[in-house]
């Protein structure tokens, strides 16, 4: 797959994001690729990472917009859908006939049954005047609620289902002997009565039965007759008693000995809003949410009456998430402004009904950093800028630590978003976490990192960055041994013999030490015997406290390819003697230089590390 473009950064621009359209014609499965990205000919601008891990998305049709609902085609029977036709955004260019749509499907749940399931539909749909497809749904029951998805097939199968539609119903028929929707009245077989006519309750009627109904005068008269609930007199509202003598909600009315209404009053806590109840939260009341167990609101609360005449109270500052307020963490920090805001700078989460938000000054928690760029003594980590709720992030703390000792932690304080961490151990793990902060607080850090490990060094690296470091400080603390370095001697090995050749035989000792003494000269006879490892010589040095060593002639064969190098401390007492002073058991992680002998043979010396037993003088 080649894909090519080019890419302008804006001023004061620091990041861009490519945006690669990558499609599988064949089978359209979701998975991560892994793949290289590089800049050619850049100006001004670098690539922080040379491997990209892509995420491909909508490499399937997205599933429609949910349906809506055609008032105007609305019967007792029929519901009409509309819905917009399918918009696949993300289509690729190379492929725009995989948004083409073969066929739809439609399915649909009653929602005033509770035992009903969804239940795909039969028939076709059609385009109509606005573009738009739609199918006529009919032989539903009368004034029965609906809800309905839409799907899509193309060449490559159907897509997911629609989001659910809003309720939707079918109309109520005055005349068929049920009162329904919003009619007063039904007396059934599609004529009007004295009573009731166009299904609405005349006055001083009173209509009872639902199916269909009875209608009888007197409704007002103080009498209460068979069809009428209550008669208080009168054919005002909100008394208890309404005009069409039916019990209102939220009240209750006293019947006398022959029948007769005798008196109404409001049923506090039922959770209905009547009469001069300021507030009825049901058995919320006097539960501190604004509406007292007497049905009174409480100071500062703002209570509203829903659609069932229940009461939705919010009192600001009382440590609880009520009604349309954005927050409320009880009054205990600057960051929540009035419950209506949150102020910037700020987050407020995890409030609700019963608990208070938790509002904290300063960015989101940021993603856990990533390493990259790892040498032997440094890792380069770099990370996502999180938000600042309305504040801009100013500097990031970065911790980081061996996951081996991780209460043992050091920490870089930068302004950007990546920092080059050096100055640390070979072939040793890491991890990082960090905190973000803009000038209002700090965020919280973020998890660890994934463990990211140094490079191993070669021997030669190692020893000669000690060698160089003790020389250029030598005051400086010695990880390992506990000591104050303040004299260092290095000696270069004396001139190794030539090598053998690989025909000539062994020489004894004496042989070999008339070998060495003649090699002023040349004595084709002797060169190239294979010849003995030497020991080098170990040197104590005394006075100041010192670590001592020394490298010797050392001549190897290949049967025997390596040597020995002993280190000692040393440390005078009073009288100049020399006492053996602890030294905490450690070791210096070392690398010995690579030399060439002056005929031409090479040999290594691998690295290795010192280590000091607790108490040793030497090893």
């Amino acid at each position: 797959m080649d894909v090519n473009g080019t890419l302008t950064f804006e001023q004061h621009q620091e990041t861009a994001e490519i945006i690669i359209p990558i499609i599988d014609v064949e089978g359209h499965n979701a998975v991560e690729l892994s793949f290289q990205v590089t800049l050619f000919n850049p100006k001004n601008a670098t690539l922080s990472k040379a491997n990209a891990l892509v995420t491909i998305q909508e490499v399937q049709a997205p599933a429609p917009d949910a349906p809506f609902q055609d008032t105007s085609a609305t019967a007792s029977s029929l519901l009409t859908l509309v819905w917009n036709p399918l918009n696949w955004a993300g289509v690729p260019e190379t492929a725009p006939e995989l948004a083409y749509v073969e066929a739809y499907a439609v399915r649909a749940k009653r929602t005033d049954n509770s035992t009903s399931s969804w239940e795909t539909l039969d028939g076709s749909a059609s385009l109509n005047s606005d573009d738009n497809w739609e199918l006529r749904v009919e032989q539903l029951p009368t004034y029965s609620s609906w809800i309905f998805q839409v799907a899509a097939r193309t060449s490559e199968g159907w897509t997911a289902w629609s989001a659910s539609s809003a309720v939707m119903r079918t109309k109520a028929v005055c005349g068929d002997g049920r009162r329904q929707g919003a009619e007063q009245c039904d007396v059934g077989a599609g004529e009007d009565t004295a009573g009731c006519q166009s299904c609405v309750t005349l006055a001083g009627y009173s209509c009872q039965g639902m199916a269909p109904d009875v209608c009888e005068a007197g409704c007002g008269d103080g009498t209460r007759v068979n069809a009428e609930e209550c008669d208080d007199g009168n054919n005002a509202t909100n008394d208890g008693c309404s005009e069409l003598c039916r019990l209102e909600e939220g009240w209750t009315c006293d019947l006398d000995a022959n029948g007769q209404t005798t008196n109404c009053t409001t049923t506090c806590n039922d959770g209905i809003k009547a009469g001069t109840e300021a507030c009825d939260s049901g058995s919320l009341n006097g539960q501190g949410h604004g509406c007292a167990a007497n049905c009174t609101m409480t100071a500062g609360a703002v209570c509203v009456a829903d659609e069932a005449g229940l009461s939705v109270c919010q009192v600001c500052g009382n440590g609880a998430l009520e009604g349309d307020e954005v927050c409320d963490d009880g009054d205990t920090t600057d960051g929540c402004v009035a419950c209506a805001a949150v102020r910037d700078g700020w987050r407020c989460t995890g409030g609700d009904f019963a608990t208070a938000d938790t509002c904290t000054a300063g960015p989101d928690t940021p993603d856990a950093p990533t390493g990259g760029g790892i040498t032997a003594d440094s890792i380069t980590f770099e990370w996502r800028a999180p938000s600042g709720n309305g504040k801009a992030v100013v500097n990031y703390t970065l911790v980081y630590f061996n996951p081996e000792a991780p209460s043992h932690t050091n920490a870089s304080v930068v302004s950007g978003r990546q920092v080059t961490l050096s100055g640390l151990s070979s072939d040793t793990q890491y991890q990082a976490r960090l905190n973000a902060c803009s000038m209002v607080g700090c965020s919280s850090y973020s998890v660890n990192s994934l463990i990211y490990t140094t490079s191993a060094v070669s021997a030669y690296s190692e020893f000669a960055n000690l060698a160089d470091s003790l020389v250029s400080d030598p005051t400086r603390l010695v990880d390992g041994l506990n000591a104050s370095i303040t004299q260092i001697e290095l000696e270069t090995p004396d001139e190794p013999a030539p090598e053998p050749a690989a025909n000539d035989a062994l020489l004894n000792s004496s042989q070999y030490e008339d070998y060495l003494a003649s090699l002023n000269g040349s004595d084709p006879e002797l060169e190239g015997t294979p010849q003995p490892t030497a020991a080098p010589e170990v040197q104590d040095y005394l006075g100041q406290p010192k670590i001592g060593f020394r490298s010797a002639s050392v001549f190897t064969n290949n049967g025997n390819p390596s040597f020995t190098v002993p280190l000692s401390f040393a440390n005078p007492d009073a009288n100049g003697g020399v006492f053996v002073q602890t030294i905490a058991a450690g070791g210096v992680h070392f690398e010995v230089r690579e030399y060439t002998a002056r005929r031409g043979v090479d040999f290594n010396i691998s690295n290795g590390t010192v280590n000091f037993a607790s108490g040793a003088t030497g090893a």
